[in-house]
């Protein structure tokens, strides 16, 4: 169930602004960030070429994880689905014409804005953003950070 409300801010962010420290997620998970930039399901030609300057973009960042692979591949999917039925309401006009004139507004269009909501509604799962990862609690004996053993 999605919680209401504001997303809440990454834990990275709240302790750069000096946010309480009981008001920061102790237990957020950490994932690996990934180097190894495959996509995990099948996509053409065009949606792989997508896929990889996605994934550059994310690594360079150090934001794409071994969570986030999965969701990417669904994003770029979705994204490119979008972006066809775009490409072709702007081929074929937004609104359109029958045989007796009336005009109705290009099928689409309701196509397009169905994988608009998909691709805006990937970010947030399964903590693909940062600030839903910080709503994500994990028990201790899952949690693994190698960096943090590091530390010690």
């Amino acid at each position: 169930m999605v919680k209401r409300g504001k997303q809440p801010a990454p834990s990275a962010l709240k302790i750069l602004k000096g946010e309480r420290k009981d008001r920061i997620n102790k237990a957020e998970p950490q994932p690996l960030i990934l180097s190894n930039n495959k996509p995990t399901v099948e996509l053409n030609p065009a949606q792989e070429q997508i896929f990889h300057e996605y994934a550059q973009r994310l690594t360079r960042q150090r934001v794409l994880t071994e969570n986030d692979v999965d969701m990417l591949s669904i994003y770029v999917r979705e994204y490119c689905w979008y972006r066809y039925y775009m490409l072709l309401i702007e081929r074929e006009g937004a609104i359109l014409e029958n045989d007796k004139g009336n005009k109705y507004e290009h099928p689409a269009s309701n196509l397009a804005n169905k994988h608009l909501k998909n691709v805006m509604a990937i970010a947030p799962h399964f903590g693909f953003s940062p600030s839903t990862r910080s709503r994500i609690s994990v028990n201790e004996d899952q949690k693994v950070n190698p960096f943090k053993q590091l530390q010690k």
